[in-house]
């Protein structure tokens, strides 16, 4: 989730679901001021394409309750954008975090990687079980790294700060995969 769901959320979207493959999991993405008239940035369909995936039928599309409670981990791109989730729906703290913040928890898990070729069942149930293992972590990754839990909004900025927030948000994706699968 992010602000306008044009840059942030879809593109870990697109790439969460892009390299989970045939994994049964499945993201979605949706923002907090979402726009359905505006269109992704050129900067992030040529990101996408850069790894492999198509984010060109991405419409913008707000988060709603419903969504947030029906998910399973509700990852945002800001700590302002999680405070906002967790206004909404007080009762998904164990399921919200940042981006960051999740990446950075499951390195704090002990855990033994999913065989990626589960059955459909026990993947869900591992998932729920690492994600509950990270927010039962939360307080290790300490007030101080606070400041440095968002992602960069890119939006109408240079081409150098859409290539960073890619950076940013594969980096932490591909962090907390390589800790749940195998």
């Amino acid at each position: 989730m992010c602000t306008g769901n044009v840059c942030r959320s879809p593109l870990a979207m697109g790439y969460l679901n892009d390299i989970t493959g045939d994994i049964t999991v499945r993201a979605e993405s949706g923002g907090t001021g979402a726009n359905p008239e505006v269109e992704v940035p050129q900067e992030i369909l040529d990101i996408a394409s850069s790894r492999g995936f198509d984010l060109s039928a991405h419409r913008p599309r707000a988060i709603t309750v419903d969504g947030i409670n029906e998910a399973d981990l509700v990852l945002t791109a800001t700590t302002e954008q999680r405070s906002e989730v967790l206004s909404a729906t007080p009762r998904a703290l164990k399921k919200t975090f940042t981006l960051k913040e999740f990446a950075r928890l499951a390195e704090l898990v002990e855990w033994e990687p999913v065989d990626s070729f589960s059955s459909a069942e026990n993947l869900v149930q591992k998932c729920s079980a690492f994600v509950a293992e990270a927010s039962s972590r939360r307080s290790q990754v300490g007030r101080d790294a606070e400041a440095d839990l968002d992602i960069v909004d890119p939006y109408l900025q240079d081409a150098a700060v859409y290539r960073q927030t890619g950076e940013e948000v594969f980096m932490a994706i591909d962090q907390f995969l390589r800790k749940m699968f195998r």
